[in-house]
């Protein structure tokens, strides 16, 4: 025997199938928000605070530390990019009229937006990884060098 509450459960599950993808969209929005809010902080972080010259640091340190930045910012970017690809899709050639076609392209968006955020969260993780290792002395980058002092903010 069923009950209401019962029934309201199973309708909801649903209708669960239609709002998959706006809740995507939703989530991917917060992503690419937070995402370009780390990539910029942590752009300003590398002005403000690091040093003022890596001329005095040993070559493999200072290429170490560049490299990794530099792959931290373009993974931060890529991870930014997959996030505005899944918050907003991707432009579409053909107009969907058909339910069935409808159905078809809505399962395969979802698993499209699925996958972009899970690679935006990747993207976001080794970003930030890389700078901490560059900032960190991973790469020799600017703790515990010798040379000049880190840059403080005169405020």
């Amino acid at each position: 025997m069923s009950t209401r509450s019962d029934r309201r459960w199973a309708e909801l599950a649903r209708e669960l199938e239609f709002t998959r993808l706006p809740e995507l969209r939703r989530q991917a929005e917060g992503w690419r928000t937070g995402l370009t809010g780390l990539t910029a902080l942590l752009a300003v972080l590398v002005l403000l605070k690091g040093r003022d010259d890596l001329a005095g640091l040993p070559a493999w340190a200072r290429d170490s530390a560049t490299g990794l930045l530099l792959a931290a910012f373009l993974l931060l970017t890529t991870g930014s990019l997959l996030a505005v690809r899944a918050a907003h899709g991707a432009p579409e050639r053909e107009i969907l009229l058909g339910g069935q076609a409808l159905r078809r392209w809505t399962e395969q968006e979802v698993a499209r937006v699925t996958r972009a955020l899970a690679w935006a969260s990747l993207c976001c993780v080794l970003g930030v990884v890389l700078v901490v290792g560059a900032r960190g002395g991973g790469g020799g980058g600017w703790v515990g060098s010798s040379g000049a002092p880190p840059r403080r903010c005169g405020w």
